[in-house]
């Protein structure tokens, strides 16, 4: 189903009209139902895994809650509901990419690892971090179990945020459906505005950007000249007109529904250093690698002191590019973003030193337009075929300015 159509509307409608007419109870079954019909409408096979996934995360987090006390069966549960949503994740998603560069690398050999394609399911890298986190929670004693499935399944599966997010968090999340939510002209009125809002920035300007973005990263052969360089310099706003753009629709139908999802992006072309632009773009992702992949990196690795943020922030920002998907220049990426943000921690006393005998507006500007600048850099390796696509890419740029 196409979520920028009219018919996607009619469909938000049906079960909009009804949901302000019903019990507690039944709005969460039309909730439910909106739901599931919405995943089954996009793929009968992704439906079936996804209803796998959520009931073996909804029968982990029963066990879990049945064995707190007991320490060596709670880390046993605790592991393998971790385990088994990274191996949903990386059987559908990345198991083609590992046996690809497995069999490059025994390519000297005669032997070849046999390699099947399996679709990868719409929406996994979302609701599989969303089980994990729900599961480590749990564990955490940090919240309580879920025992109602239809409000589990609507946190794992509800479908404004199914295909692209943002990743909730089940602590917030499911204290929504403890109460009916009573019609709100505000939430309504808010909810079409950021539908309108978002539909603007995804159709009008993020697909008129990634027209101009696609073509040159498809066709660097045939075009030469300065045009390199203003492609580098609007992939953010291609990215985040088009990401964002889904983000206020996912929001505006949250709001019709009475729900708040998370806001992925905080003015994110404002920040000054790359460590404060993760804290402003896709935040759902970023937060949750900074509490369930850096933050137990760091505990755990307290004798090592400063290294233990360095590696974690290498290990985090390489689960943040790989989460992307099963290409090499995902990896790139996160290395990139990783090396950034521990060169800034690093080096910030001689760069305060350094930006302080700048004016107040000329460091804001500066910094500003720095970080703005890696970020474009970045995307040319996030939006190549390959990692030689995307050095080819940059030497066209350099080219271009006669550099």
């Amino acid at each position: 189903m196409n979520i920028y159509s009219a018919k996607f509307l009619i469909y938000i409608i049906s079960f909009l009209i009804p949901y302000y007419f019903v019990g507690r109870r039944l709005q969460n079954v039309l909730l439910l139902a909106a739901s599931l019909l919405f995943v089954w409408l996009l793929s009968v096979k992704v439906f079936y895994i996804s209803i796998i996934l959520v009931s073996v995360n909804y029968l982990i987090g029963i066990l879990l809650s049945r064995n707190l006390e007991n320490k060596k069966t709670k880390s046993l549960i605790t592991y393998f509901g971790v385990l088994f949503n990274i191996g949903g994740l990386v059987f559908f998603k990345y198991l083609g990419f590992i046996i690809d560069n497995l069999n490059f690398l025994i390519g000297w050999t005669d032997f070849e690892i046999p390699m099947h394609k399996f679709i990868i399911p719409i929406g996994i890298s979302y609701y599989s971090f969303q089980g994990i986190g729900y599961v480590l929670n749990l564990s955490r004693g940090v919240e309580k179990v879920e025992k109602n499935i239809i409000h589990f399944t609507i946190f794992m599966l509800f479908f404004p945020k199914f295909l692209a997010g943002p990743i909730e968090r089940s602590k917030t999340f499911l204290l929504q459906f403890k109460q009916k939510i009573a019609f709100n002209e505000h939430n309504l009125i808010h909810g079409f505005q950021l539908i309108i809002l978002g539909a603007f920035m995804k159709m009008v300007v993020g697909d008129r950007l990634a027209l101009m973005v696609n073509f040159l990263h498809g066709n660097m052969n045939d075009v030469e000249g300065a045009m390199y360089f203003m492609v580098f310099l609007l992939q953010p706003l291609h990215l985040y007109f088009d990401f964002s753009g889904y983000t206020r629709i996912a929001l505006g139908i949250g709001k019709l529904f009475g729900l708040s999802l998370t806001d992925n992006f905080n003015r994110p072309f404002f920040a000054k250093t790359v460590g404060e632009f993760w804290k402003r773009w896709h935040i759902s992702l970023s937060a949750w690698c900074n509490d369930y992949i850096f933050n137990h990196i760091i505990i755990k690795r307290l004798k090592w002191r400063k290294w233990a943020s360095v590696y974690a922030l290498f290990v985090t920002f390489f689960v943040i590019g790989i989460w992307h998907g099963p290409n090499w220049t995902y990896v790139v990426v996160g290395l990139l973003q990783g090396l950034a943000i521990n060169y800034e921690f690093f080096t910030k006393r001689w760069r305060l030193k350094t930006m302080g005998k700048l004016s107040l507006p000329v460091n804001r500007f500066v910094s500003i337009g720095l970080t703005y600048l890696f970020f474009c850099l970045t995307l040319v390796f996030f939006n190549s075929f390959d990692v030689q696509h995307a050095f080819t890419f940059i030497g066209k740029i350099f080219s271009s300015l006669s550099i």
